[in-house]
């Protein structure tokens, strides 16, 4: 967004936006207050006037309940053969009753206690009976004076009906008087409520919400809403705003009303002002307003013009100094001034002049750490060469020492060297690991696997281990595929560290693997249990720092380094899973492995190729290694396998000696002297890399194994990628060198073969 945008919406934000809010609450406050002087009036008016027309009935009341007491009402009520001048005289009472206001039609009547009409003003009404009227019912049911409106009449239009029980002395209903009275009286009460300079309506509804009185309209105006009126359902329930009719007599005109109820009838009384009466004062306030926020506005808009001239433009000086430094333009011109804009040009040159000394320091710390890892890797490269190159030696002689010597002194301690050299080799390869997973360098290698194979796997190779200290290893299968993906050769490192641990802290009961499947996506869980010592809950993190360990007497007892439990979780983590331990002490431990491996649809794991064993060799096998020792070694163990065994000492005798009179610029000898060639990597004068690459640029075809001190993943890529044909670690194991052996003799006889022939 640009500046002088970003100012105007800020001059908007802090200022047009504030004022239009003012205005709006400010002309919401006065509408409300306008609503609420509104509101209290009419509310007044209505409780006022409601006052007036309960007071009528009342007195209606008053003056039905007192005629009712008169002895002569009793007596013909009260004798059976009612006296005919009882009769009379209670009649002339009511004539003279009705005369005294002939415009409501006042109608007094002497029910008997079945609701018969004895006496009426009017005569016609002589007899008939109102058992079923309302006003019958209620007062029999209360035995209380009672005033309600009610339909009379043939027409059906409604009335005021007033009535009050006739008892004997002893108190006892034995009939009652009653009034008919129209609402003409009640439309009086209204009319004369309201002034001429009043602007609001009053309208009076009964019990059944039905229009009795209004104070704006003649009485033909409201006989005609007499019948049942929706309107006033709703209006005798809602406060505020209310629809009804207009000084135009048009129904639906909005408005305000307010209501009260009369006390001596269920009567409602609304007071009701129409909204063409009080809207024109809001809408003159509401166009004052909207003038002066105009006028706000465009002030505003002229200060953010100026804004924007005489400070915007700096500002986009300054941006395109910045964009152009950030761009890699260090050279860009950085605007000065004076004030703020001065002040940010200062700091954009100072930001430019560290900018510059922090990217030389990067620079130079860049070249640092790559000097340093490069220096880290080549000393682990050659830690690992100089370390497994005796190695090499040291477990091949013991090897064959416990292998061949019968004098039990001597096999005794050629064990206790190969057991030794053994631990030392594990020591270097956790190091290794462990570095290998720190610097992100550890790839893996998803493949095709069994779990069950790999979990049997496991079991066949620490079996004796686990004889030899007279513990049971027992292997539990759960409901798990026939074929999983994942790293099978991490899962298998990690199984065997810890059941190695479980083994070596365990003195008697039992090791168990247990293999499982759970969750979606599958995850394969595995979990190995002893009945060893069990660990210290509070104590169970740190089996999985580098070099740590719980108990230092168990150290001592049983030996390790304390990284095999590190680096397990370090490869659990980087198959994506996770490595955790439970225990209980005196009980045994238990060691969870959960690792995300992709369950396949059917069984696609490559079978095994039978292994060669401790067969007799056939072949003629060149040994290229410089040191003294592991060629000894080598030679005395294919030697003895039946192998014909020629050394070199460097990469180039191992050229010539495959070369035509041992001159390694006149071509291959024909035939070649040998079947297979056993390759070191790392030797004097010419080393195994550019001999491999050498002999395969000159035609040879026969196997060529690279044998390397070096463990780590980019030594095998290497060796791969100059042309050998399998690559083995030092130290290697005799059965593990007579079986690539076998192997790869096997691939030179039919390697030759399809070379004879494709010579002919």
């Amino acid at each position: 967004m640009k500046i002088r945008t970003q100012i105007l919406a800020t001059l908007g934000v802090v200022a047009v936006l504030p004022a239009i809010s003012l205005v709006c609450i400010a002309h919401r406050e006065t509408a409300r207050e306008i609503g609420d002087g509104l509101d209290r009036n009419l509310r007044a008016a209505a409780e006022r006037t409601a006052v007036q027309v309960d007071g009528f009935v009342l007195a209606c009341l008053e003056e039905v309940r007192s005629l009712a007491t008169l002895p002569v009402m009793q007596e013909a009520l009260a004798a059976e053969d009612r006296p005919a001048e009882a009769l009379e005289q209670v009649s002339q009472i009511l004539t003279i009753l009705e005369a005294r206001d002939p415009v409501n039609s006042i109608a007094f009547g002497l029910v008997d206690a079945t609701g018969t009409v004895l006496v009426d003003a009017e005569s016609s009404m002589n007899g008939h009976s109102e058992a079923g009227r309302v006003y019958f019912r209620e007062t029999t049911h209360t035995r209380l004076p009672w005033a309600n409106h009610e339909p009379w009449g043939d027409n059906g239009d409604r009335v005021l009906v007033v009535s009050s029980p006739v008892r004997d002395p002893l108190g006892t209903p034995i009939g009652m008087l009653r009034l008919v009275l129209e609402n003409a009286t009640l439309q009086q009460i209204l009319s004369s409520a309201t002034s001429r300079a009043d602007d609001h309506d009053l309208v009076l509804f009964d019990q059944d919400d039905r229009l009795v009185a209004d104070a704006r309209w003649p009485t033909s105006r409201h006989d005609a809403l007499t019948a049942p009126d929706s309107r006033a359902a709703t209006l005798s329930a809602t406060a505020g705003n209310a629809d009804w009719i207009g000084t135009d007599g048009a129904e639906g005109c909005p408005g305000r009303a307010a209501f009260a109820a009369l006390k001596h009838a269920h009567w409602r009384l609304m007071a009701w002002q129409p909204r063409t009466s009080y809207e024109a004062t809001a809408i003159e306030l509401g166009q004052q307003r909207l003038h002066v926020l105009a006028l706000l506005i465009g002030l505003l808009a002229i200060a953010a013009w100026l804004a924007s001239r005489w400070i915007a433009r700096p500002i986009q000086r300054l941006e395109r100094a910045a964009t152009a430094i950030a761009d890699g333009d260090l050279d860009a011109p950085i605007p000065t001034g004076s004030g703020e804009i001065g002040t940010l040009g200062a700091t954009l040159q100072t930001m430019r002049q560290r900018l510059l000394t922090t990217m030389h320091e990067v620079q130079q710390a860049a070249r640092e750490a790559q000097c340093a890892s490069a220096a880290k890797s080549q000393f682990l490269a050659n830690m690992s060469h100089e370390l497994r190159t005796p190695l090499t030696a040291i477990l091949g002689f013991a090897e064959l020492l416990v292998a061949e010597d019968r004098d039990p002194e001597s096999h005794g301690h050629a064990a206790t060297v190969h057991r030794n050299a053994q631990h030392l080799l594990g020591l270097v390869n956790e190091v290794l690991d462990l570095a290998k997973v720190e610097s992100g360098t550890m790839e893996v290698r998803l493949e095709d696997f069994s779990p069950i194979d790999l979990a049997r796997s496991v079991v066949d190779l620490l079996h004796v281990q686990a004889r030899d200290k007279g513990l049971a290893l027992r292997c539990r299968i759960g409901d798990v595929p026939m074929s999983m993906r994942s790293d099978p050769h991490r899962l298998k490192q990690i199984l065997i560290n810890l059941v190695g641990n479980a083994l070596k802290f365990t003195d008697s009961g039992a090791v168990e693997i247990s293999i499982g499947v759970a969750g979606e996506p599958s995850l394969l869980i595995c979990e190995v249990t002893d009945t060893g010592p069990g660990i210290n809950p509070d104590k169970l993190e740190a089996l999985f720092q580098p070099f740590s360990q719980v108990d230092d007497t168990m150290t001592r007892r049983h030996g390790g380094t304390g990284l095999g439990l590190a680096i397990s979780r370090k490869l659990a983590r980087k198959l994506g899973g996770d490595l955790e331990a439970h225990s209980t002490l005196g009980e045994g431990s238990t060691f969870v492995l959960t690792v995300p491996a992709d369950e396949r649809p059917q069984a696609r794991v490559p079978a095994p190729e039978p292994r060669a064993g401790a067969q007799r060799l056939r072949g003629r096998i060149l040994v290229v290694e410089d040191g003294a020792d592991n060629r000894r070694l080598l030679q005395h163990i294919l030697q003895r396998a039946g192998a014909e065994v020629t050394l070199a000492e460097d990469g180039l005798q191992g050229v010539c000696a495959l070369s035509q009179g041992g001159d390694p610029g006149a071509g291959l000898a024909d035939p070649l002297p040998f079947d297979l060639v056993f390759m070191d990597m790392q030797m004097p004068v010419l080393d195994g890399l550019s001999a491999t690459r050498r002999l395969r640029a000159m035609g040879l075809h026969i196997p060529i194994i690279a044998l390397t001190a070096h463990a780590m993943d980019e030594a095998r890529d290497q060796c791969l990628q100059a042309g050998c044909d399998e690559w083995a670690t030092k130290p290697i194991q005799r059965r593990t060198l007579l079986d690539l052996c076998s192997t790869w003799l096997r691939h030179s006889e039919r390697a030759t073969t399809a070379h004879a022939s494709l010579d002919r």
